[in-house]
């Protein structure tokens, strides 16, 4: 019987988590070891998981991966509409970096459709799982149809050079 405390190691907290080797590099050789069988614990996102399921193409899955990584830095407005950060430069500034990936999220927003919004916000920006039930299925849909719409957008823009 286990006890009904189980801490930081309870299901709960073990959502998502895989557990993988951690090895290490040969310098000279480039061939991965370890010796002592060290491991490691990861959280897979939830579109990891629906790539992973097949349920998000790889299209939808790098689309969805760039929204994320751009809602990471995000504001609730842009501030620095009128400022312009030219990609282009060789700037190690890291405040730069953040302005410039705040822009890139209000850019993204505004493509999302609104029928994809809230799964999209849900699953993409937020991290959750599809809502369960009947309508999970409907979801589905409206987030694979969302995310191709962006990606597609997103395509045109960048051979006009606009990304």
């Amino acid at each position: 019987m286990m006890p009904w405390d189980m801490g930081a190691s309870g299901p709960a907290n073990r959502q998502n988590l895989i557990e993988e080797g951690a090895p290490t590099i040969d310098r000279d050789t480039g061939k991965e070891h370890n010796p002592n069988g060290v491991k490691r614990m990861r959280r897979h996102s939830w579109i990891s998981i629906y790539r992973r399921k097949g349920k998000l193409s790889e299209r939808q899955f790098n689309t969805a991966d760039q929204i994320h990584r751009a809602s990471l830095g995000k504001l609730s407005d842009d501030p620095l509409r009128a400022l312009f950060i030219d990609r282009g430069m060789a700037c190690d500034d890291a405040q730069a970096a953040a302005f410039d990936q705040r822009r890139a999220f209000h850019r993204i927003d505004a493509m999302i459709p609104d029928y994809a919004r809230p799964v999209i916000e849900r699953v993409v920006i937020e991290d959750q799982p599809l809502w369960p039930g009947t309508a999970h299925e409907r979801h589905l849909d409206r987030l694979q149809r969302g995310l191709d719409e962006i990606a597609d957008v997103m395509d045109a823009m960048r051979k006009v050079r606009k990304i």
